[in-house]
């Protein structure tokens, strides 16, 4: 019985390794990207919260306060300036309609005070997890990526979505649950020429992504975290606004009391 060799042209193995090398690239570029955004993003964001934002958080509340009672006590001149009885519901209802934007920014503050705290709560994971988690997490991304494999279906989708959030929280056992629903699933059916074009256009976009997370909030704080003196003025600074914009909040209400601004 004959049998054959299979001999590959030289310029298709030369386009395989390239290919292979430009899958390699992206999967190395996507845990790097996904590490920035699902890890230490939010490490950054939890300690400097705990360290600074809280003050940050306090201060901007004392700043809506104090403008709320300023401009409550604007509505309630208007009306002695007019001679009228003054319409206390009408200036609830002003106030709530032109602080409701506030409201919601400090509501939005606090929860990320509230998660700061919940995360820092959480147990850290050992070096020896810590590996096994991002070896899992490579291999979903392999399986799964859409850049990576186009004809991924709905239900693969789905299942990265929730690799993603157990990466983000360090949770090894959902990923292994997920890695063994998903081994050996790529699809791979496009011509070498275009899958070639899409994954240096594909790594090149995550490259891009790269360098806009490590320059812009919440990143940037890891330098403020990383110099102690330049920290340390910066809760001096809030500490010193606080205590100003206290002071000023009950002297408006003493000034309001004193007036009879307050209602009866």
């Amino acid at each position: 019985m004959m049998s054959y060799t299979v001999i590959v042209h030289p310029q298709i193995q030369a386009l395989q390794y390239e290919i292979e090398k430009l899958h390699q690239e992206f999967i190395e570029a996507v845990l790097v990207k996904d590490e920035l955004l699902y890890v230490q993003n939010p490490n950054i964001m939890t300690e400097y919260m705990l360290k600074v934002g809280y003050l940050e958080v306090e201060l901007f509340e004392l700043e809506c306060e104090f403008a709320m009672l300023k401009r409550k006590k604007a509505l309630i001149q208007r009306y002695i300036n007019h001679q009228e009885e003054i319409d206390w519901p009408t200036i609830d209802t002003i106030l709530e309609i032109e602080f409701k934007e506030y409201q919601q920014k400090i509501l939005l503050e606090q929860q990320k005070l509230e998660f700061a705290q919940v995360r820092n709560s959480l147990p850290s994971l050992s070096e020896q997890k810590s590996q096994e988690l991002k070896t899992l997490y490579r291999q979903v991304v392999k399986a799964l990526h859409p850049d990576l494999n186009p004809n991924v279906s709905e239900q693969g989708k789905k299942l990265l979505i929730k690799a993603i959030e157990a990466y983000s929280r360090g949770d090894v056992q959902t990923l292994e649950v997920i890695e063994k629903l998903v081994i050996n699933k790529e699809v791979d059916d496009e011509g070498l020429v275009f899958k070639k074009q899409r994954l240096k256009s594909t790594l090149k976009n995550v490259l891009n992504q790269i360098k806009d997370i490590q320059m812009n909030h919440p990143y940037l704080l890891k330098y403020k975290l990383e110099d102690p003196i330049q920290l340390e003025k910066s809760k001096k600074s809030l500490i010193s606004s606080i205590e100003d914009y206290q002071n000023s909040i009950d002297q408006m209400k003493e000034e309001l009391k004193e007036e009879n601004y307050e209602r009866n």
